[in-house]
């Protein structure tokens, strides 16, 4: 609805907004047309349409002395995660790694003094290392998300990155 003579601006104007939204319109409200159940919707169909797959990315982050020991934790919570992901319904080919990493952590640096500069990496202590283990869980079964999260953090999951819905390639043709 606009007013004093200024069109409103529809959010489909925005650069990529046409690829992932929809604009509803009510004809009741705007033309005083009471009564009347009129309405429409602009935008991307596919977005209109029930999503029937989902996209979870699940991550295990472990920090340990060494690099061995975080990753010989990190691997362990990792293996707890993806049994209990299967006895909770996930199939062994719906799920996938998708990052792996190790890197150190070093001794923060006192910025306190004067004339402080950073050195180079290579000149500071070595405090820990820590993995990063990141699974893909793809799924056509949209009824267990919240159950897989659960689950999945209950394993030991300690990050949830992404929870995306989209449509299968024969639903979004």
């Amino acid at each position: 609805i606009g007013f004093e003579g200024i069109k409103p601006v529809s959010f489909l104007q925005a650069d990529g907004a046409k690829d992932i939204g929809i604009e509803m319109y009510t004809l009741s409200k705007t033309y005083n047309m009471a009564g009347w159940r009129v309405g429409f919707a602009v935008g991307n169909a596919q977005a209109m349409i029930k999503p029937d797959k989902v996209t979870l990315s699940l991550s295990v982050e472990t920090t340990n002395k060494t690099a061995t020991a975080a990753l010989v934790a990190n691997s362990e919570a990792m293996n707890k995660v993806l049994n209990a992901l299967k006895a909770g319904g996930v199939r062994e080919n719906e799920t996938s790694t998708s990052f792996f990493n190790i890197s150190p952590n070093y001794k923060p640096i006192d910025q306190q003094q004067e004339g402080q500069y950073f050195p180079p990496l290579e000149s500071r202590d070595i405090i820990s290392y820590t993995v990063t283990n990141s699974i893909t869980v793809d799924s056509y079964n949209l009824l267990n998300v919240s159950q897989w999260i659960d689950i999945a953090v209950q394993a030991g999951v300690n990050d949830v990155s992404s929870i995306y819905f989209s449509l299968s390639d024969e639903k979004s043709e």
